[in-house]
């Protein structure tokens, strides 16, 4: 397995972007133009892990990495007029794992490693002692900020699968060195990476994205659903044992005294003062009563 290093003209205006790839095999022969490919309407990841999370781990100054989301997954059926799970034959998803990168004086070297994660599907073996091999062609890609392709190179992952086994990780290992003489003019570069499919293949692609997302979104819904009926729960609970230990309060008799101007008898003695009687039937409830 022998790096190789490509000059490739941009064009004659533009510098020469250098690209050395380490593959354990490439493509000779397979020069399909994806200049007809619009990027920016094609979803991307700057990381795609295990968990679906996106976490890429590199230097803001870095160009930017990323796996095209609708390139990123590849389904070979037997029967191409019938895309169904009964007719596949394997399926493979590309999936970055870490990517670096360090500058020099005039360029910038990103460094990533790729893991594909592959699968045979019901119409991968016609024997249970055969051992399938698949070759899955995917590109790499370094672009300038406006998604225009500078260069690309087409590799391939290569699996054999041994009886009894149905999966399989196949790891690749990548290194681009970009002419650059800053660190912004590093970072305006963007390294492009997916599977090499047929426009049947990337419509298949969208709509197994598309159904895995409503699932995912509808998943999210009955979540958040059943926090809100536990939560509605707690809180009815949570009234009827407050309810349930309340200490009523007993109703109080409160007796007062209106005090008035005393007045003096014949014998010079004030007369005695008379007060009404009032009772307090509960909380903050008073009422008079006759004399």
């Amino acid at each position: 397995m022998k790096p190789f290093v490509k000059l490739l003209n941009i064009s004659p205006l533009a510098l020469a972007v250098i690209m050395t790839l380490s593959a354990c095999e490439t493509m000779e022969g397979i020069k399909q133009d994806i200049s007809s490919i619009d990027f920016s309407n094609l979803t991307t990841a700057s990381s795609i892990t295990k968990d679906s999370e996106a976490q890429f781990l590199t230097d803001a100054d870095c160009p930017t990495v990323k796996i095209v989301s609708d390139l990123s997954r590849l389904y070979e059926f037997n029967d191409n007029q019938a895309m169904l799970t009964k007719n596949l034959e394997s399926s493979v998803q590309m999936l970055e794992t870490n990517s670096t990168c360090t500058y020099n004086e005039r360029s910038v070297t990103v460094d990533l490693k790729l893991e594909f994660d592959g699968e045979l599907g019901p119409k991968g073996r016609s024997a249970a002692n055969e051992k399938p091999f698949f070759s899955y062609p995917f590109f790499v890609a370094v672009t300038n900020a406006n998604g225009k392709i500078l260069a690309k190179e087409i590799f391939a992952a290569s699996m054999t699968y041994d009886p009894g086994q149905n999966n399989q990780t196949y790891y690749e290992t990548l290194r681009q060195i970009i002419p650059a003489d800053t660190r912004a003019q590093g970072a305006g570069y963007k390294v492009m990476i997916g599977f090499q499919l047929a426009q049947d293949q990337l419509e298949y692609n969208r709509k197994v994205l598309a159904a895995e997302a409503l699932a995912a979104q509808q998943v999210e819904l009955m979540r958040l659903e059943q926090e809100r009926l536990k939560a509605l729960q707690e809180k009815t609970q949570a009234e009827k044992v407050a309810k349930a230990t309340q200490t009523p309060v007993p109703p109080v008799k409160v007796t007062t005294q209106a005090i008035e101007k005393p007045t003096t008898t014949a014998t010079g003695s004030p007369e005695p003062i008379v007060a009404p009687t009032t009772t307090r039937a509960g909380p903050f409830d008073i009422f008079k009563t006759d004399q």
